[in-house]
């Protein structure tokens, strides 16, 4: 079992943000050790405009920004949106990310392929360019690159709502906040179920939580 975290802690306030890092570790040391924890790098980890300053603090606190694993036969691939939305400061590291995702694209093309970031590519559609999406030029050409490699899911936060898309055979799934949320839906999680052949990820409210999830 996976539990993924699209982390917003306040990194532009450092003791805030030192206390919010003591908190997030003392709470996750609780998890179970059969239960992988996977930190997805968001806009308050490092800033809405990161430095590599920003990014070497939250490689310090959570380890790598970028990466990969697998699962159940699946490929995960684990970005860090920041590199997308603004990259003016750390256009090397971006660079880097990008070489990175390529490649791995590449080597497992037609391969079973999700990827976990914080920012969404688009939210209503593509054309838009709103500070809950990312305004880039590359946005067309990232989601085409994705969607001809065969991954067949994008998971997101940053929104602090539901939100499910498609960008030809690639869905993009938005997930409302486990605290405040900027929608009517109420404050929750989604289970992902990944079977041999399909996807299934449903959305529950804190308070309709399932007692177990197999």
């Amino acid at each position: 079992m996976i539990f993924t975290i699209f982390s917003e802690l306040q990194q532009d306030d450092n003791d805030i943000y030192q206390l919010q890092v003591n908190d997030f570790m003392k709470i996750f040391s609780n998890l179970h050790p059969s239960i992988s924890l996977v930190c997805v790098c968001g806009n308050h980890d490092v800033g809405n405009i990161p430095d590599e300053k920003s990014i070497d603090q939250y490689r310090h606190n959570f380890g790598h920004d970028y990466f990969s694993f697998w699962c159940g036969g699946v490929l995960f691939l684990v970005l860090n949106s920041q590199y997308y939305t603004s990259c003016s400061n750390v256009k090397e590291l971006s660079e880097k990310q990008d070489k990175w995702l390529t490649e791995k694209l590449n080597t497992h093309k037609g391969q079973r392929i999700i990827i976990f970031q914080h920012v969404p590519w688009f939210i209503d559609n593509i054309e838009d360019n709103k500070y809950f999406n990312i305004d880039t030029n590359l946005k067309q050409e990232m989601l085409e690159k994705m969607n001809s490699a065969g991954v067949s899911h994008v998971f997101c936060g940053h929104c602090h709502r539901n939100c499910n898309r498609y960008y030809k055979n690639l869905e993009i799934v938005t997930t409302n906040a486990i605290g405040a949320t900027a929608s009517e839906d109420p404050s929750g999680l989604r289970v992902v179920k990944v079977y041999e052949n399909n996807v299934i990820h449903t959305y529950y409210p804190l308070d309709q939580l399932p007692e177990t999830v197999g």
